[in-house]
């Protein structure tokens, strides 16, 4: 469970985190902020407190503690000074800039208060791992950018339908000089209205257009943010089966949403802005998130053949991923900051290596909240690499995720928090 941004007033609503009957707990990855979008199968009302992470009170076998929980820059406000805002009573929860008041104390742990004031700078109830003593025991602490916003644009007249400019949408016309024709019309919003385009050529979308939507069909081809702008890049809905490649060359703000895509940061200068909000098939390159600022509000790629996403000279935050496989799921390097918080590791496949870890960092930084979840397994978590000397957090130095009889002997691991600073 991964939330943000999130105003509540306890009395109206509350939630509780449990696993779903008869499954072992994963996450659900929820950006919230300008809506309430939640599972309701996760959350039931309560008395006056805020959240509580539960499972203990379900029969056997359908409850656990496995479950974790991100919590960031919420405000909780109560009316119940005789309850926390936060009742922990199994699993681990991960909590920074939260704002609790109306209550008597904003966090109870284990049945014990443990953060008695009405704010919470940063806590997490289980170890902070490092590999070194030196090392601060808190979160990078990134600055969060918010995903800009786009106004509907409702004068039909600005929007150019590829078709109109001659594309066939059939999957095998090269619809490459339509689909050019139509990003140059000076309209800001070009559209895809049928399932599949192909493009054997690159297509450069101008400063003129502000958004480009495909409905959830293909768009099998390069798209080339060509063009310098302030003005941020909408790119949202390529479906499942699209096989869109991505190449950012202008030094424009882009925001990927709900997309299934390869994406490349071309540009020259360093520092360009990217908000990725659940992203699928990116990464798999060093030089995809190279040289920008990105955020990212969960991604899934499942890559077999080198790691999966790599943080490269770049700052990059991750609010929620899932990975599959037995390759590497991030690495930083060059001196960059790469801060992932919440995420599964699904270690389901073959071909695990007891060489290749879940994570690596060359010379740069690192903090990790997460888990695993699979039949398979890594023996090594983090391999870190500072100032020329490797070291490696292994599985045995993690605490045990603990799973219904059921799953046990997958004998997945937590991570409460793992931090690696480069000094």
């Amino acid at each position: 469970m991964i939330l943000g941004q999130l105003p509540v007033d306890s009395v109206a609503f509350g939630g509780q985190f449990r696993s779903l009957p008869g499954q072992l707990p994963g996450h659900l990855a929820s950006r919230l902020g300008h809506q309430m979008r939640v599972a309701a199968d996760l959350f039931d009302l309560l008395d006056d407190k805020a959240f509580d992470l539960a499972g203990g009170d379900r029969p056997a076998g359908t409850s656990s503690p496995a479950a974790q929980a991100v919590l960031l820059d919420s405000l909780l406000e109560g009316r119940n000074r005789q309850l926390p805002a936060i009742d922990v009573r199994q699993g681990t929860l991960f909590v920074r800039n939260v704002a609790t008041p109306g209550y008597g104390a904003a966090i109870r742990n284990a049945g014990k208060t443990a953060v008695t004031g009405l704010s919470v700078d940063e806590f997490v109830n289980g170890p902070i791992l490092s590999l070194r003593q030196d090392q601060p025991k808190r979160s990078l602490n990134l600055p969060i950018e918010e995903t800009p916003q786009f106004a509907w644009e409702t004068d039909f007249s600005k929007w150019a339908n590829v078709d109109a400019y001659g594309a066939k949408g059939d999957g095998h016309t090269d619809d490459s000089a339509a689909v050019q024709a139509a990003m140059n019309s000076g309209k800001p919003v070009v559209y895809f209205p049928k399932a599949v385009y192909r493009l054997s050529t690159p297509v450069k979308i101008p400063a003129s257009v502000v958004r480009v939507m495909a409905f959830y069909g293909s768009v099998n081809g390069p798209l080339l943010v060509a063009e310098d702008s302030p003005q941020p890049l909408l790119i949202e809905d390529l479906g499942t089966s699209s096989r869109t490649d991505i190449r950012h060359q202008a030094f424009r703000p882009l925001v990927l949403s709900h997309v299934r895509c390869s994406y490349f940061n071309q540009t020259n200068r360093p520092g360009v802005k990217v908000f990725i909000n659940n992203g699928n098939g990116m990464g798999k390159n060093e030089r995809a998130f190279i040289n920008g600022r990105f955020w990212v509000r969960f991604m899934n790629t499942e890559w077999k053949q080198g790691p999966n996403f790599t943080c490269n000279r770049s700052d990059m935050w991750v609010f929620g991923y899932k990975v599959e496989g037995p390759m590497t799921n991030f690495q930083v390097i060059g001196g960059g900051r790469l801060e992932i918080l919440g995420g599964v590791c699904n270690e389901h496949g073959s071909n695990f290596s007891p060489e290749i870890p879940i994570l690596r960092n060359v010379e740069s930084s690192l903090c990790f909240v997460g888990c695993t979840n699979g039949p398979n397994k890594f023996e090594t978590i983090v391999e870190e690499t500072i100032g020329g000397v490797t070291k490696r957090l292994m599985r045995t130095d993690c605490p045990p995720r603990p799973a219904p009889d059921n799953y046990a002997s997958w004998k997945d691991i937590i991570v409460p928090l793992y931090i690696s600073e480069a000094q």
